[in-house]
């Protein structure tokens, strides 16, 4: 046997184990790294929502939340800066990142000479809204364009590489994604963290180890931090722990007392804490906000009394905003994840989320295809997979209806 393998390692051959220094020792597999590719597709979603980044300028039509109540934090002429912003319908993730980038454009204008105080930032802040919203809208367009990380690591997690440069394609173009990388809110960084928590439920439904726990807990966290709705992807933390390998090892009892559970729990909290903690300190004016936007979700606006918002979603938003292609294949891509018991228990925890959001989001009256938007990161996967499958049977037919969907999402 020692002959053979020294014979192997002599012609140089990668299908046995190779004798070295005394002892055998299975070849190492190629490295296959991704990274090029997705930071070229990163790049071209960049450019595509940073086109005509100026819209509608001098006059601003969003809400711009996040970057006016970022410009409040920099407080009066004379006095400090307030970190606590004193309105909570919003968590405060996506308001201290627009903060923050506000202080570096701060220092690189204090380099160059251009304010020579804080009190000149102030009133630059104040005086060209233009400039902020700009700003702001450039780093929503890079916190869009980087979803496609998390989706290509969810659908490699759930299907396969192929699926995965399917979805990661898939979202880069998709209209919705794209509208909401444009405008300054929360939604972008919603998709983006809700898309991290999809991938590693996945990596926890099919492996279960202690980091997966951790990693899931963080996501949770700071996307419950960039919007409050991002607290039901507790539901993939728990529907991964319910069929991941480690539980089931535990017994029945493991279901409901497991450390690990504990702890990602115990961290989805930390994070939210730290992200948005005058959320925490003033719990009675931030539930009286959120009780305000519950309100205001269920009664809706002057106009929309007419029920619910399933038919939006259904006609509207879905058919619109993910168009038919990626819509009609998410239901067939997830079907065959469904029934194929290999990929079943890896695809439960995203499909649970998606039916409880879709079940809270279309009761209420008012409606916005940005109120779905984390389920679009399921959409694509879902259609990637189906891609996938369909490349291993039959390549040439999964290409070009790859291509006509590109196609049709680039018009």
């Amino acid at each position: 046997r020692l002959r053979q393998d020294r014979l192997a390692y002599d012609l140089g051959s990668d299908e046995t184990r190779r004798f070295r220094d005394g002892r055998r020792v299975k070849p190492k597999a190629a490295a296959w790294t991704p990274g090029l590719g997705l930071a070229l597709l990163a790049l071209a979603a960049i450019v595509m929502r940073g086109l005509h980044l100026d819209w509608g300028f001098p006059a601003v039509y969003e809400e711009a939340t996040p970057a006016r109540e970022a410009v409040e934090f920099w407080g009066a002429p004379g006095g400090g800066v307030n970190l606590d912003p004193g309105f909570y319908k919003y968590p405060s993730l996506t308001l201290y990142l627009q903060f923050v980038v506000q202080a570096a454009w701060f220092f690189v204008l204090s380099l160059k000479g251009s304010v020579g105080s804080l009190n000149e930032f102030r009133q630059i802040l104040r005086e060209d809204l233009t400039a902020v919203i700009l700003l702001a809208r450039w780093v929503q367009v890079v916190v869009g364009a980087l979803v496609v990380v998390p989706v290509f690591v969810f659908a490699k997690r759930l299907a396969g590489p192929v699926a995965a440069w399917v979805a990661a394609a898939l979202v880069a173009v998709l209209p919705v994604a794209v509208a909401e990388s444009r405008v300054v809110g929360p939604d972008a960084a919603l998709l983006l963290f809700s898309a991290a928590a999809l991938a590693s439920g996945a990596a926890l439904a099919r492996q279960g180890r202690r980091s997966d726990y951790l990693w899931t807990g963080l996501w949770i966290g700071l996307a419950a931090s960039a919007k409050y709705p991002g607290a039901l992807l507790a539901v993939v933390l728990l529907a991964a722990h319910g069929v991941s390998p480690a539980r089931a090892r535990g017994g029945p009892g493991a279901l409901v007392f497991s450390s690990n559970l504990l702890q990602a729990g115990f961290v989805a909290v930390l994070a939210f804490a730290i992200t948005s903690p005058y959320v925490l300190l003033s719990a009675q004016a931030a539930l009286q906000d959120i009780a305000f936007e519950r309100r205001h979700m269920a009664l809706g606006h002057l106009g929309r009394e007419d029920g619910r918002a399933w038919s939006f979603y259904l006609g509207h938003a879905i058919p619109r905003g993910w168009t038919l292609a990626v819509a009609v294949g998410a239901l067939l891509g997830g079907a065959s994840l469904a029934f194929r018991r290999t990929t079943r228990a890896v695809w439960l925890p995203g499909a649970l989320f998606a039916a409880v959001m879709l079940l809270i989001v279309g009761s209420w009256t008012m409606a916005a295809p940005r109120y779905i938007l984390p389920l679009a990161a399921v959409a694509v996967v879902w259609c990637g997979a189906l891609v996938g499958w369909l490349w291993e049977r039959r390549p040439l037919a999964a290409g070009r209806s790859l291509g006509a969907a590109l196609a049709l999402l680039l018009v």
